[in-house]
């Protein structure tokens, strides 16, 4: 009998990963995003939070203003051209919003399964990116689109590079950085540095290797050439090199060790259970995991093995040390340190002897425990807002509420607001919102996000323009900084006086002037 026969080719292939793990990976994202439907197609994200700033940018374009000129942006400038394209197909609407995210949803969970085969995980390090996977993918709505596809390209690249693609890896990254500049700026040199450096299995020429660099050059100098065109040189470059971010960064005390950011791993109170059922300590075990490990795997027979596990791990400490934000920031990077791991328990795998199996296993059912555990608190908190926000009966969709989901007492509050504005002036004082162009009665601020460190004087000057103008204002009261605190607003402002109290928002009414009729 041939021996060949006897082998299944699938298992004969080191880049084999098993079909029921592939479909598992997909039933696992398309359950993630499900969970948060509320959110991805909830009314409050897009009028008093992130989720609007899409539609509102979008609509500022349309009317001639100029990002960092006009208005203060510091993102990059190739989202708004993408949203503008997916608006023109789709429609500019919340729905049209969550298809672009959920789109970059698709596009990260296949990036999941391309890293198990380029990197040839086996079946530890593939258990564990599967418990991880949400992890890896989460969220499917992100606050924008821009760190839906920032999320998707760099996903994408860490993917492309354990194939064995750098080159491709590059390219993904180039076009990131006119997206979100910050992590990409960090991995472009690196990615340079493995085309040019890295050991191949054959010798290569050093103009091929240079020639591997000239889809990502030219690629970038054709996006900055059309976004200079569209925008100007001076915009390009303001959001290519984020100063208005880094001030924004220290003005809210950002950071991971010293700033608002240590709450990840010091809660306070501090509670034990925080560390299990929340991903705090699976970030901490898990990081001195990947670092003490990629030591050991920088010396793997395997070059491409160890430089995807480096790569990993250098832009996992360099978010840790330099680009943390808040508590919350651990949900943008979390696939960099799954996929480090993934890589160390590959090695581990390998290369672990009869004497250290034990260890080695040890730390698998620790990392398994605390990635499984690690989700569990966020795993609820979404499985009780899809139940509240899905089927309970007071939570509905309603024109009230652009047909956004919205529980009970926020639809009468909107409805409300809604026949206010139908024959008086109604301003929605948000720091960022896309009320004007879900419900075109009502306004919103011209600005894509009101942040005092960063605001430019022209977007403060419309802002009192559109309050002078102003019958009624919906002052929200979730969290954020409120508008109505502000003292650039106090002249304006004080007209006004509150006179309902909804769930989520106060109604301030102008006294002392006869109300100006719509026409």
């Amino acid at each position: 009998m041939n021996d060949k026969n006897c082998v299944s080719p699938g298992y004969a292939d080191p880049h084999f990963v098993p079909g029921w793990w592939r479909i598992t990976v997909w039933t696992v994202s398309a359950a993630w995003a499900l969970l948060q439907i509320p959110y991805g197609f909830g009314l409050q994200p897009y009028v008093f939070f992130d989720a609007g700033w899409a539609l509102s940018t979008n609509a500022l374009i349309s009317e001639g203003l100029v990002p960092t000129r006009d208005f203060a942006f510091f993102y990059g400038l190739l989202t708004l051209v993408v949203d503008r394209l997916w608006f023109a197909m789709f429609g500019a609407t919340p729905f049209a919003q969550a298809g672009l995210s959920l789109l970059c949803a698709v596009a990260a969970t296949h990036a999941v399964i391309r890293f198990a085969r380029g990197a040839e995980l086996r079946h530890r390090a593939r258990w564990l990116l599967l418990v991880c996977a949400p992890l890896a993918i989460m969220p499917a709505f992100y606050p924008s689109p821009t760190h839906a596809l920032e999320h998707a390209l760099l996903i994408n690249a860490l993917a492309s590079q354990a194939g064995g693609h750098p080159a491709i890896a590059l390219l993904l990254v180039t076009v990131c950085l006119f997206v979100k500049p910050t992590l990409a700026s960090f991995y472009g040199p690196i990615l340079v540095g493995v085309i040019l450096f890295g050991h191949r299995a054959t010798p290569v020429a050093w103009r091929i290797r240079l020639r591997e660099l000239w889809p990502a050059a030219i690629a970038g100098l054709a996006i900055a050439g059309l976004l200079a065109a569209m925008f100007g040189v001076e915009p390009l470059v303001l959001t290519l090199i984020p100063t208005d971010g880094a001030k924004f960064d220290a003005a809210q005390n950002f950071g991971f060790f010293f700033g608002v950011g240590r709450k990840t791993w010091l809660p306070e109170p501090m509670v034990w259970w925080y560390y299990l059922f929340t991903p705090a300590g699976f970030l901490l075990v898990g990081s001195v995991v990947l670092v003490l490990g990629a030591v050991r795997t920088a010396r793997s027979r395997r070059p491409n093995l160890a430089a995807i596990t480096l790569t990993c791990t250098t832009l996992h400490l360099i978010f840790i040390f330099f680009l943390y934000g808040n508590e919350l920031s651990w949900k943008y990077y979390p696939y960099l340190l799954v996929f480090g791991l993934c890589c160390v328990l590959n090695h581990t795998e390998q290369t672990s002897r009869e004497s250290r199996a034990i260890r080695s296993l040890s730390m698998v059912w620790i990392l398994f425990l605390l990635a499984a555990l690690g989700q569990s608190y966020y795993l609820l908190i979404c499985l009780a807002m899809t139940v509240s926000g899905l089927l309970s009966p007071t939570s509905n969709r309603s024109e009230s509420t652009a047909w956004l989901l919205a529980s009970g007492p926020d639809q009468v509050s909107w409805r409300r607001v809604r026949a206010i504005a139908a024959r008086e002036r109604v301003l929605i004082l948000a720091q960022v919102s896309a009320g004007r162009i879900l419900m075109p009665e009502v306004d919103s601020p011209r600005c894509w996000y009101l942040l005092k460190p960063i605001a430019r004087a022209s977007e403060i000057e419309r802002v009192n323009d559109q309050i002078r103008a102003a019958d009624w204002l919906v002052i929200p009261t979730g969290p954020g900084e409120r508008l109505d605190s502000w003292p650039e607003f106090a002249e304006s402002l004080a007209p006004f006086r509150v006179v309902e109290v909804h769930s989520t928002f106060l109604l301030a009414r102008r006294v002392g002037a006869v109300p100006s009729q719509r026409r």
